[in-house]
């Protein structure tokens, strides 16, 4: 679960420096979400069915949370420091016709 918000995270970002109208960005967002279950080998049911859980169970989702921004914290230094990482896959795309 951990994994699935941080990319969640990272996608939402992504789009929302997007320069696209907002129906736009909802539509690349979406396959990003897609992108990011199909990945994670789990249905949009069954990341929400798990998500209201969690809901349910604030102090775990704290937990969750917690470990996220820690993740995405210690990517965001790594970047600023230059780190020989390749750079995360850009997860949204849009389909050009050429």
């Amino acid at each position: 679960m951990t994994a699935m918000l941080m990319e969640l995270h990272v996608a939402e970002a992504q789009v929302d420096r997007m320069a696209v109208v907002t129906d736009t960005a909802a539509i690349y967002y979406k396959r990003a979400q897609q992108e990011i279950f199909k990945k994670h080998k789990v249905t949009e049911k069954q990341f929400y069915k798990s998500y209201d859980y969690y809901l349910h169970n604030v102090s775990e989702l704290d937990k969750i949370y917690a470990r996220v921004v820690d993740s995405l914290s210690l990517k965001e230094v790594e970047s600023s420091q230059g780190s020989t990482n390749p750079p995360p896959k850009t997860l949204i795309t849009p389909n050009r016709k050429d």
